[in-house]
């Protein structure tokens, strides 16, 4: 059975003499975490494992309609070679040829179940075959945003507590609402501000806990231009205010946003003037998605439509969101415009496309020649002419081109040889100014052109500018990396997206990617189980499409949106784990090639899998195939040839996954959620939690005994892939007091960069067109400075959203490590913890004059997230080996063992988390001589106090003589010897000795 092939094939482990965990043992007890939290959240009326496992199966399992779907999927997505695998290894012992036949199925479904290879979110297990028929399965819930009105508020907050009474959590948008002080218009007064509502909201949820027996789960968003988000960003603080305990909170921002802190600019608080607009307000301020869309409804200047209630520079706002999150791991950050980005739902849940545009005859400067942007619709690898570093002319590829709005109001701009119309809204490249919108823009103005058949740019002034009152149906696209591109010759930026609808639910389910490794932590076989791996996702996605069918929805506009969507969020736990029993360490490249493998795998089989039950049970109500593969996640992720069909089935290998969706429909409009796993992936052992690393190899959970009575203790908790370790080499890893003898592929959480967290969810997230939560945990002691750019680098690559956790004096998380030693805060002088650093790199390389006027090249790795230095390398110049006209190397070789040595001391205090000041503090003590390399170093530290600084190129401090380069740990190949020294250079033989090429070293010293 399947269970005797994950805990005995290939493995050799004994996994119930190791632990008693449910799956089958009787003598499991209050102290192991995987039996406790099952006893105490999931299980039901004193059931058995047994019965456990049946009950949570049993949805599908006494279904035949969906089991002959089921059946139907594995049948036509596997191989016949992959099915005789499945026959040979997963079939019921009695029907070595039936592992899906109708009277074995139920047995097979069960064993996926009872050895935890998927894994149906908390709420289904508590719920699923009970008696809590006013039970929801669904996590949580989106409400629809908060309104500006008391009857609405109100609505509102009983549909929470509604929600929340069935046992999902809630979201919620707080924009809408007034600020703080705003005044009222029908009453003497003046409007409380969100922040006061959003206790009332606590309160609500505090009463639902004390209820229910369940902690409430709620979600504040407040967008980034609301003049209460200072208030907001302050509201929770820990210990120190002990607040809206019962919400996590995060600050909604925007493209513009970003765009105003990179350019170093200024930002308005704002909200809509309703005083001189009471009318328009009332009427359609509720429906309007974003703040720029209430400007385009009025038709009038934004100065008009909007008032400003303070304006601060973009980086003071920024640093306030982060010195919170840095401090109280609060507020968290959410990208609104990157979450729908990828959404094949964004066609049907955009309300208002309402993105800046241009008219359709609008000339695109292409490789092919200037094509109207009309006739450029559709097209998925068009390549376009854009501006880099607001000089350079380079080609990019554009994406999502499409028709964004109709009948928008237009406005013109005219120069000396061309012309341009566009929506007011629109920002056009100003020389030394920077993207101006098209109506804010004057005639002193110079913008940049490319004239046709040129190969640079020129500047015009603008001759004539003017709103036209006139509408037309406007384009536009998007361009990665650049924003921008040329319309009729001139440099314009590319487009921005919408938020999301409310009434949306999470209905999830998880793949334990634990199960797919084959030969855990044996060199000779490494690899996963892709066979495994598409037989679980077929199970989940049916599985939960199932779940939409049987669930308890609180509302019936809850009902109607989940049913005529039918989204569910398919997700993977164990990433950590998985990774470590493959013997690869979390975020480097073998790691990065294994997750996007098994993400690709999981999307192929999930979006065939849902062509297929909609080819037999009907597509969700909203589809539409030619919007749908017009979205940007149907053309990136969609249209590739996929080759998991068999060659017998309904459809042909190869085939184009859209041409299938053409032709079967699509069951569900999003079908991949990355979640958070906390509990459910304790109760399968303790794997690491959904696409985290392993957060420590011997943890401590806090767990609550009785929530009305605050009973709380602490479990010690092993993480599972340290135990399957023992097992396979017999080395415990617990015991191990010397921690260079542990892997390095067992870096836990705070061990990482944060550029390895970030690049595994970077990776994923090309294929999720649903969300993806995670935590980056940071060590205590990393400065704020670096900590800042954690964020920035997110953002630039792509991802939706973040959150940090910093372990700090305010709190302490629920895990935490089980070390012996206590968790402190070290002061800044104090030694942290050293660092290795990673075989990739970026450097800068700076050039200084030595004694002779010869050159001395100085190099400064650096961590490319925080900007950190790493380590420092010296060039000695072969002339500091001359004495009296003549070489000597035992003169040249003495000095620069002396530079191989401080350059050491420095890196090694470097990676140890000491300041820069510090140790230029101590150069400053040296005895400075000519070859002394102490000078050297002082003279270049001295240009910098950090590498970000260095990185601005409007500091001063900037050296014109400083390169950017990739500094690569390199290999032995064929007859190359690798330097010994620096690592970086190869030996070769010069004057009788052999000499690296790269930093001098040489073995004759």
């Amino acid at each position: 059975m399947i269970r005797d092939l994950f805990f005995e094939r290939n493995k050799k482990i004994d996994f119930k003499k190791e632990r008693n965990y449910i799956s089958g043992s009787a003598e499991s007890n209050d102290e192991e975490i995987s039996y406790f939290i099952w006893n105490k959240k999931y299980r039901t009326g004193g059931e058995s494992p047994t019965d456990y496992y049946k009950r949570i199966s049993q949805c599908l399992a006494n279904n035949p309609d969906t089991l002959r779907v089921l059946k139907t999927a594995v049948d036509t997505l596997l191989t016949d070679k992959e099915k005789e695998y499945l026959s040979q290894n997963f079939a019921p012992n009695d029907s070595p040829q039936g592992y899906l036949d109708p009277e074995n199925i139920g047995n097979t479904i069960y064993d996926i179940m009872a050895t935890h290879s998927f894994l149906p979110a908390g709420r289904i297990q508590y719920t699923i075959g009970t008696k809590r028929e006013n039970t929801t399965m669904s996590n949580c819930f989106v409400m629809p945003d908060v309104p500006d009105n008391m009857e609405g508020i109100m609505k509102i907050l009983s549909d929470a507590a509604m929600t929340m009474k069935a046992g999902g959590g809630v979201g919620y948008y707080f924009g809408k609402l007034r600020p703080r002080y705003a005044p009222t218009i029908t009453t003497i007064g003046s409007s409380s501000g969100p922040v006061s509502f959003m206790k009332i909201f606590d309160s609500m949820c505090q009463t639902i806990e004390s209820a229910g027996g369940r902690r409430g789960a709620q979600i504040a968003i407040l967008p980034v231009w609301h003049p209460d988000v200072l208030d907001f960003i302050v509201a929770k603080r820990g210990s120190l205010n002990n607040s809206l305990t019962n919400f996590n909170i995060s600050v909604g921002v925007t493209d513009k946003f970003m765009e105003a802190l990179e350019a170093g600019e200024d930002w308005d608080l704002v909200f809509p003037n309703y005083e001189d607009y009471k009318e328009q307000y009332d009427e359609h301020w509720s429906n309007i998605d974003k703040i720029e869309d209430w400007v385009d409804l009025l038709g009038v200047p934004s100065e008009k439509a909007l008032k400003v209630y303070k304006t601060l520079p973009a980086r003071e706002l920024w640093d306030a969101v982060l010195k919170n999150a840095y401090d109280f791991a609060e507020p968290g950050v959410v990208f609104l415009d990157k979450i729908n980005e990828n959404s094949p739902l964004n066609y049907t849940e955009f309300i208002h496309a309402t993105n800046p545009c241009v008219t359709g005859d609008t000339l695109v400067e292409t490789t092919e020649g200037r094509i109207p942007i009309k006739n450029l619709v559709g097209r998925t690898n068009c390549k376009v002419y854009c501006m880099k570093d607001n000089s350079k002319l380079v080609i990019s590829t554009a994406k999502d081109i499409r028709l964004t709005r109709k009948l928008a109001p237009l406005f013109f701009i005219k120069t000396e040889s061309t012309q341009l119309t566009c929506t007011p809204d629109h920002k056009i490249f100003v020389k030394k100014a920077g993207y101006i919108k098209a109506e804010e823009l004057s005639l002193n103005d110079s913008i940049l052109i490319k004239k046709n058949g040129d190969l640079y740019f020129t500047q015009e002034k603008i001759t004539f500018l003017s709103p036209l009152g006139v509408t037309a149906d406007v384009y536009d696209m998007e361009v990665p990396e650049h924003h921008n591109f040329l319309a009729n010759g001139m440099v314009i930026h590319n487009c921005g997206e919408q938020p999301l609808p409310g009434y949306g639910s999470c209905n999830l389910g998880h793949i334990n990617l634990t199960k797919i490794v084959d030969k855990p932590f044996q060199s000779s076989s490494v690899g996963v189980d892709t066979t495994l791996l598409k037989l679980l996702t077929i199970v989940g996605v049916v599985y939960l499409d199932h779940i939409l069918d049987i669930n308890h929805y609180p509302l019936e506009e809850q009902k109607d949106y989940e049913l005529s969507t039918r989204v569910i969020g398919l997700g993977v736990t164990g990433v950590g784990d998985m990774l470590a029993m493959l013997m690869v360490k979390y975020g480097e490249d073998d790691s990065a090639n294994i997750i996007d493998f098994v993400t690709r795998v999981i999307r192929d089989t999930a979006y065939f899998t849902s062509a297929i039950l909609a080819l037999h049970l009907g597509s969700y109500p909203k589809f539409n195939f030619e919007e749908f593969s017009n979205t940007k996640y149907a053309k990136e992720n969609l249209t590739d040839n996929h080759t998991i069909f068999n060659s017998d089935g309904i459809l042909d290998k190869g085939t184009n996954l859209l041409d299938v969706i053409r032709k079967c429909g699509l069951r569900n409009g999003r079908l991949l959620t990355i979640a958070p796993t906390g509990t459910t992936s304790l109760v399968a052992n303790n794997i690491s939690s959904g696409i985290e690393p392993i957060f420590d190899l011997l943890m401590k959970r806090t767990v609550i005994i009785d929530g009305l009575k605050d009973e709380k203790k602490d479990i010690i908790i092993p993480d599972y892939a340290v135990l399957v370790y023992k097992e396979v080499t017999g080395i415990d890893l617990l015991q191990e007091t010397d921690a260079e003898n542990i892997p390095d592929y067992f870096s836990c959480s705070n061990q990482l960069y944060t550029a390895a967290h970030i690049r595994i969810q970077s990776i994923m997230q090309q294929y999720i067109d649903g969300s993806i939560s995670k935590t980056i945990n940071v060590p205590t002691l990393l400065p704020f400075e670096d900590f800042k750019n954690i964020y920035t680098f997110a953002y630039k690559n792509g991802l939706k959203g973040i959150t940090t956790f910093r372990m700090n004096p305010n709190f302490t998380g629920i895990l935490q490590s089980a070390k012996e030693e206590k968790v402190e805060v070290k002061s800044q002088e104090t030694i942290g913890e050293t660092k290795k650093a990673p075989d990739i790199c970026k450097s800068i390389r700076f050039k200084e004059k030595g004694e002779n006027n010869e050159n001395v090249y100085i190099n400064i790795t650096y961590d490319e997230v925080t900007k950190k230095p790493l380590e420092i390398f010296a060039t000695l110049p072969k002339r500091s080996g001359e004495t009296s006209g003549k070489f000597s190397y035992k003169l040249y070789f003495e000095r620069k063992n002396q530079w191989d040595v401080i350059c050491r001391l420095i890196s090694l205090g470097m990676r140890s988390d000491i300041s820069l000041v510090e140790i230029k503090k101590q150069l400053e003590k040296a005895t400075f001589s000519t070859f002394d390399l102490s000078s050297v170093l002082l003279k270049v530290l001295n240009k910098f106090t950090s590498i970000s600084d260095y990185k601005d190129e409007t500091s001063p401090t900037a050296d014109k003589d400083a390169k950017e380069s990739i500094s690569i740990v390199a290999y032995d190949e064929g007859n190359k010897e690798l330097c010994p020294s620096c690592k970086v250079g190869t030996l070769i033989r010069k004057d009788g000795c052999k000499v690296c090429n790269n930093c001098s070293y040489s073995p004759c010293d």
